[in-house]
């Protein structure tokens, strides 16, 4: 079966043709489609985004536009996912926390003695008990993991850090490691090659693995990995038993686009590697992006950030191409429109950025708790303050 996305309907959504744009690859349009058409007449929204492969829920509503299927499902929750109460999640941060249901089964299927290293896995740690005969110890470099998880056990370790190719502990220390990455192959790869430098002989390593249409390439990359795993130890992959809460972010992105939520929509397969006789991936690592530099500010429950780059030819804090109510409608760091952000909050406004400096003072000034901004009637102050009223469902 192949379909040009183009070819299908009249009178489309004016957002179907920004959201399709992502679509670079042939199979992977036809893929899409495939699970747009075969759902029987009455599947809800939710459900068919569920079954999807991965493939982002604005691409599967955008197939579903161009075949002429109705895109319709539930009306939007009207408070935020449990764990943003406190302080919400950022996209810049890669933070999706699993689902309790998954939290629950991941934390069960844990050994119930010996050293435990999470990584990126908060919501998981939350419910590991704490024993006499198991140490556990997370990290993950967000600030406020214990904000959103106050029932995160005192007897955990939590270190706040960046994950590197080495972890700050001795190599070979502990019996098993569990990972939850951002879903690029080159930092899969980099926190892969941590868990193993740090797991013992014989020990375990579980981790999610992104689904195939998770990008035109995800397939290929999932078969790089995998058949990397094969001398290490014993593999074993479970599709689709991992699923993550939809966040504040992504919530507000695709309601820009007008569509029904999609509940939590996102899953995962789990792969553990067992019985661990290498500690060495085989082949050259793919070269790992090196990220921008961001100064960050909690207001309320909300995260800013602001790149530090000096952009002259960028209005200050002007709106963006393509960016509705200044709400950007994506999650994915490949859009184009990425490339024009400066100004990012935890609800997926944007703006862009021409002098970090005026506006990094204006916030820091509202992270400290200053009332007396809202009086200001200075131009960027006023931005910042409309910009940080972004929707919270």
């Amino acid at each position: 079966m192949s379909h040009e996305w183009g070819a299908f309907g009249d009178g489309l959504p004016s957002w179907v043709d920004s959201v399709g744009a992502d679509v670079e690859d042939p199979w992977f349009a036809d893929e899409i489609l495939e699970r747009a058409i075969l759902p029987p007449p009455g599947t809800s929204f939710a459900e068919i985004s569920s079954n999807a492969g991965g493939a982002w829920p604005g691409l599967v509503a955008a197939a579903m536009a161009r075949i002429g299927r109705p895109v319709e499902g539930d009306a939007w929750p009207t408070s935020p996912p449990s764990h943003e109460r406190e302080v919400e999640m950022h996209p810049l941060d890669f933070e999706w926390y699993f689902d309790e249901a998954t939290g629950a089964s991941l934390a069960d299927q844990l050994p119930g003695r010996g050293s435990l290293v999470l990584l990126g896995a908060p919501s998981v740690a939350n419910l590991v008990p704490a024993t006499d005969s198991r140490d556990v110890l997370l990290i993950d470099k967000s600030p406020h993991v214990r904000r959103r998880l106050p029932g995160l056990s005192d007897h955990h370790q939590f270190r706040e850090s960046r994950v590197g190719q080495r972890l700050p502990i001795r190599d070979e220390s502990v019996d098993a490691v569990f990972f939850d990455a951002p879903w690029y192959l080159p930092t899969m790869f980099t926190w892969l090659v941590a868990s193993l430098r740090a797991v013992r002989r014989g020990g375990q390593i579980q981790f999610v693995l992104f689904p195939e249409l998770t990008r035109p390439n995800a397939k290929a990359e999932r078969t790089d990995l995998l058949n990397r795993l094969q001398d290490l130890g014993e593999i074993l992959v479970e599709p689709g038993v991992v699923r993550y809460q939809t966040p504040l972010f992504e919530r507000n992105a695709l309601q820009s686009l007008g569509l029904p939520c999609p509940g939590d929509w996102r899953r995962g397969d789990l792969v553990t590697l067992s019985a661990i006789r290498r500690h060495k991936l085989p082949g050259a690592l793919p070269y790992e992006f090196q990220e921008d530099s961001w100064d960050t500010f909690t207001i309320g429950s909300q995260v800013v950030k602001v790149s530090q780059h000096i952009d002259h030819s960028a209005k200050q804090l002007g709106s963006l191409e393509g960016c509705p109510e200044d709400t950007l409608p994506t999650v994915s760091r490949r859009d184009a429109r990425m490339r024009g952000v400066g100004f990012w909050t935890s609800r997926n406004r944007v703006a862009s950025v021409n002098d970090p400096r005026q506006i990094t003072s204006v916030l820091k000034l509202l992270s400290e708790g200053s009332n007396d901004l809202s009086r200001d009637r200075h131009p960027v102050v006023q931005r910042i303050l409309s910009l940080l009223k972004g929707t919270q469902t």
